[in-house]
């Protein structure tokens, strides 16, 4: 664990994570670092809570929150998983710029309105857990 000064590089602080663990006991929404952490390719460690388990779907390690055995396992798995399959950094950040781009989710909320238009009750595609 490094205890840095403040930084405004963002995409260069994630980028040199090796994980970024997220132990949130309350909901999160939609938690922004999980999302921009993915972006820059770096692999995650949620519980629970909010949308986190939705971001990560199974290329992270989701654990029950207010759980500090289980999330210290989770971590202890996620490194395991970093060694044996390096090219999981690559699959993070192609999984949720395919999931959660801009573009992705104006596509989205655009369908949600032609449904809307034709009466339809859909709930819109969303993305799929990445495999």
């Amino acid at each position: 664990c490094i205890w840095e000064a403040v930084c405004s590089d963002m995409p260069a602080v994630y980028s040199a994570m090796t994980l970024l663990v997220s132990s949130s006991a309350f909901g999160e929404g939609f938690p922004n670092v999980v999302a921009e952490a993915m972006a820059c390719g770096t692999p995650c460690v949620v519980t629970d809570v909010g949308d986190a388990a939705l971001l990560v779907g199974t290329l992270g390690e989701v654990v029950p929150a207010r759980d500090p055995e289980a999330l210290a396992k989770g971590i202890a798995r996620m490194l395991t998983r970093l060694r044996e399959s390096p090219e999981l950094r690559h699959e993070v950040r192609t999984s949720i710029l395919r999931c959660f781009s801009v573009e992705n989710m104006v596509a989205q909320t655009a369908d949600l309105f032609r449904q809307k238009e034709k009466g339809e009750s859909g709930r819109g595609q969303g993305c799929a857990s990445p495999t």
